[in-house]
């Protein structure tokens, strides 16, 4: 610099560079967590952010403002709750601490209790921005903290809770091909949500979503339309079987464990079948006369036993037949039914369900494994039962059983 009069110019000064402090260009909250925040003992907001490329001169102190804000609201609504200050100076600099997720990142802890920060409550977004000082002064402030990154900046933890009983609904409709519907268990507390209000579905205000996944082996995948209630219909081509599961989301974007049916929590996934129920089994061909139901129905009697036979289902459903239920009993049957094709005499039209208790007689119930489509093919189509008594009327029921669940029965009446 140079000064000059009307006698002349004056001796130069030293040269002064003057450099801006340059501040950072974006703050990530890599950790937001909540613990007891519905009771405000005690909410966590970790923010982090690098140092400048360029500090212009030595940054010795950062300083910054916490916002708070409506989840999913506009920012520009948001209010300013603190000022923060590292408290740095130019002989005492701020250091950097410790705990901060990686040693080249600044961080700052805000904890929220009834005597520190009472209005820093679970269930609430925030945002902080900061600004760097040199010996220049304070810099610009940096962008906001990310409101779409997870956590969002939201005061909730991952949710605690998984959706249970994720399973086949039997609910809405039959089962039927080329659908495969579900249906799991509502969670129903702001734990289990990671401390999110669990909202209103009923008023359209759902804080919660669940996320649904399904495919065949080794190619899971989302599926579209994450659902905010707990029923999911998915499109499957028939005889396909998919693997499925299901986990909750809350505001803050952060998910829940798997849930892959009943109580299991992995990612495994709950195999389950696009198909329908079997059809009934059939008559074996007659050999003999047709007016003899031990004929149509048996292969043979014997004292206190009765060994029955039949046909695998016309139809299974497009679904392995993995087994068969037999039940007896000593209900009356209605009278005038024969078998379209063999003309014995049944209990009823074999396309009409059966009625609603089905008692097992033997061990075939507890060896079918209803959940496992992949179920080995029933080969066997004869049972015996050695438990009626000589001299009685008895109603023999039996039915095919795929990974749906059992179709509708064959039954007839056989005196033992």
């Amino acid at each position: 610099m140079v000064t000059s009069n009307e006698v002349g110019d004056g001796e130069r000064s030293e040269v002064v560079i003057v450099r801006a402090a340059r501040m950072p260009v974006s703050i990530t909250p890599v950790n937001n967590t909540a613990a007891g925040g519905m009771n405000q003992e005690l909410t966590l907001l970790d923010f982090e952010w690098g140092t400048p490329s360029d500090q212009g001169a030595f940054i010795y102190n950062y300083v910054g403002e916490l916002y708070e804000m409506d989840i999913n609201a506009d920012p520009s609504t948001a209010t300013k709750l603190e000022e923060w200050n590292a408290e740095g100076t130019k002989i005492n600099p701020y250091v950097r601490r410790t705990d901060c997720s990686q040693q080249h990142l600044n961080c700052v802890r805000f904890t929220g209790n009834m005597e520190e920060r009472p209005f820093l409550k679970q269930g609430f977004q925030y945002y902080f921005r900061v600004a760097a000082v040199n010996d220049q002064g304070q810099g610009d402030w940096s962008t906001p903290s990310s409101l779409d990154i997870v956590p969002r900046g939201c005061t909730l933890g991952k949710p605690n809770g998984e959706p249970l009983n994720l399973r086949r609904n039997f609910d809405v409709d039959p089962p039927e091909r080329g659908k495969i519907r579900l249906i799991w268990d509502l969670i129903n507390n702001r734990d289990d949500a990671g401390g999110d209000d669990l909202g209103d579905p009923g008023a359209g205000i759902n804080n919660i979503a669940y996320e649904v996944e399904g495919g065949q082996e080794g190619n899971v995948q989302p599926l579209n339309n994450p659902p905010y209630e707990n029923m999911y219909e998915a499109i499957v081509p028939a005889g396909q079987i998919w693997l499925f599961r299901v986990r909750v989301k809350n505001r803050s974007g952060q998910s829940s464990d798997w849930n892959s049916g009943g109580n299991k929590i992995d990612a495994g996934g709950l195999r389950l079948a696009s198909a329908t129920y079997p059809t009934a089994p059939r008559l074996p061909e007659v050999v003999g006369s047709i007016n003899e139901i031990q004929n149509c129905f048996t292969s043979s009697m014997g004292n206190e036993e009765v060994t029955l036979q039949w046909f695998r289902p016309a139809d299974d459903g497009d679904n392995t037949i993995r087994g068969y239920q037999i039940s007896r009993d000593q209900e009356e049957c209605p009278s005038g039914y024969r078998d379209p094709t063999t003309q014995c005499p049944i209990c009823q039209d074999a396309n009409q369900p059966i009625p609603p208790t089905f008692a097992p007689v033997n061990e075939f119930d507890a060896a079918l494994q209803r959940n496992d489509p992949y179920h080995t093919p029933a080969e066997t189509t004869v049972a015996t039962d050695t438990a009626p008594a000589n001299g009685k009327d008895y109603r023999f029921c039996v039915r095919a059983v795929n990974s749906v669940g059992a179709g509708p029965a064959l039954c007839a009446m056989i005196q033992v």
